[in-house]
């Protein structure tokens, strides 16, 4: 179901909310190359249900490093830096639609007690859509090159949401360190994340494939904010490749 793939995908961002902030010296080229990089970004996760229509939804959004895998099996996999909304509907038409798109900076604001406000319109022209699914990034990088558009099922119209989180919770700081393998390469990530669970409410609006346009209000809702940064370092021989990173 549409619903399990974007739980997956969140549980997937939140695991590598601090190593993927970062990629090696030199990867923007498409070659791994030894060095140090600094990063930082922004995670929102929100659900909300709108009893009077039925339609259930969930939204989540990533700022920074992003990397995705195209949907040409025999394609490897690439990182840009972007901010990347995925969001899914369901309701009284099971799995009404998935959408995975890449917005400007200016959707999605944070503030500094963790609440954030999110803008979003699918026909404006700074938005396309995902050039792949969304997978997290690991810390060896991988080419920048977008590949063809991304995922889109079941619906047929713009779509537009509005939400605001607002902070419900302490905010809770973590520090990590995250030692990896890929040979040749090894690498050792930093990073601090700081989380507070909030509660989400606007509204959302869609035409899906075989059921009309809907708007859904809510408040109410479940949803999580986090920001976090973090410094890498490679350690290796000057270029090389891993696994399906580098050339």
């Amino acid at each position: 179901m549409l619903i399990k793939r974007l739980a997956r995908t969140a549980a997937l961002l939140g695991c590598l909310l601090v190593i993927g902030s970062s990629v090696p010296a030199g990867a923007a080229g498409g070659a791994i190359t030894a060095g140090q990089i600094d990063g930082s970004g922004n995670y929102a996760f929100g659900q909300g249900y709108d009893p009077s229509t039925g339609i259930d939804f969930s939204v989540q959004i990533q700022t920074g490093l992003n990397t995705f895998r195209l949907h040409r099996p025999e394609q490897p996999l690439f990182t840009i830096s972007a901010n990347v909304l995925s969001a899914n509907f369901d309701g009284p038409f099971p799995n009404l639609g998935f959408g995975c798109w890449l917005v400007p900076s200016s959707d999605f604001v944070v503030a500094p007690d963790l609440g954030a406000r999110l803008t979003f319109d699918s026909s404006n022209p700074g938005v396309t859509e995902c050039p792949g699914d969304p997978v997290g990034t690991p810390q060896t990088g991988a080419p920048t090159t977008v590949g063809p558009s991304g995922a889109l099922q079941g619906i047929t119209g713009p779509v537009q949401l509005n939400m605001t989180w607002v902070t419900s919770g302490p905010v809770i700081t973590t520090r990590s360190t995250t030692k990896e393998a890929c040979p040749p390469f090894t690498s050792i990530g930093t990073g601090t994340q700081q989380n507070a669970n909030s509660t989400p409410s606007g509204s959302a609006s869609a035409a899906f494939d075989g059921s009309g346009p809907f708007t859904a209000q809510f408040s109410g809702g479940y949803g999580s904010v986090t920001v976090f940064s973090g410094r890498t370092t490679i350690n290796g021989p000057s270029t090389g490749r891993c696994g399906n990173f580098g050339s």
